[in-house]
């Protein structure tokens, strides 16, 4: 909602290095918050959440985005439970609930996009329609979600904190297509990337290229890094 003036406050969270920002999260107290605006209340209306992240497993788990006024309260979130690899989509009127489930590979970079119509949810994961497992209710048993709590990204307050890097997360007022999914993800499914990595100092193997698509990568040396 770039168009509406919602504006994060960064607690901690550093611009990522390489060939395409992102804001690398440390696990301990970093996070964004973004204060609550009609904009990013759904209500009763459609939506989609869309994110280009690196998942991680995580001991206490962690969330990805989330607004949320807390247990048996109005609820909209995406995050990944303790020491789990399942990535869930979780949403509340305060009363009835709809969860949905999908396991991701530890370390892999992931564009997903959540696209609700109010009556179904459907997941894109890397442009490709999947079909995660319900654990709980029907999108359309779901009312007003509305609430007026703050966004978080990164984490829920200051709790379940993310440790990879995010390279985008956008919140859109309709539930985009399966063609609209595919557009955006084929503008980066190409784009190389590379992490930084200083796991092993000893062969200076300070940077691995990514393959976007199959998360494969190449080591490159110190001497090919800059």
């Amino acid at each position: 909602f770039p168009s509406h003036d919602n504006h994060g406050t960064v607690f901690g969270a550093m611009a990522s290095g390489g060939i395409e920002s992102g804001l690398s999260f440390d696990g301990v107290n970093d996070y964004v918050s973004v204060p609550d605006a009609n904009s990013l209340d759904f209500g009763t209306s459609p939506f989609t959440i869309e994110a280009d992240f690196i998942h991680v497993q995580k001991a206490s788990g962690y969330v990805l985005f989330s607004k949320d006024a807390g247990a048996g309260q109005k609820r909209l979130l995406a995050y990944v439970g303790a020491g789990s690899t399942i990535f869930d989509f979780y949403m509340s009127d305060g009363t009835n609930t709809y969860a949905a489930s999908y396991p991701l590979t530890d370390g892999r970079r992931y564009h997903i996009a959540i696209s609700v119509n109010r009556t179904t949810a459907v997941l894109y994961l890397n442009g490709v329609l999947t079909s995660p497992s319900v654990t709980s209710g029907t999108v359309a048993s779901v009312g007003d979600i509305s609430n007026s709590t703050a966004m978080f990204i990164g984490g829920w307050t200051n709790s379940y904190l993310y440790n990879k890097t995010i390279y985008s997360l956008k919140l859109y007022n309709v539930a985009l297509t399966s063609q609209q999914v595919k557009e955006k993800w084929n503008k980066i499914a190409n784009k190389p990337y590379y992490i930084q990595d200083f796991s092993d100092l000893t062969t200076a193997n300070y940077r691995r290229d990514v393959n976007r698509v199959s998360g494969t990568f190449t080591i490159v040396t110190s001497g090919n890094s800059k």
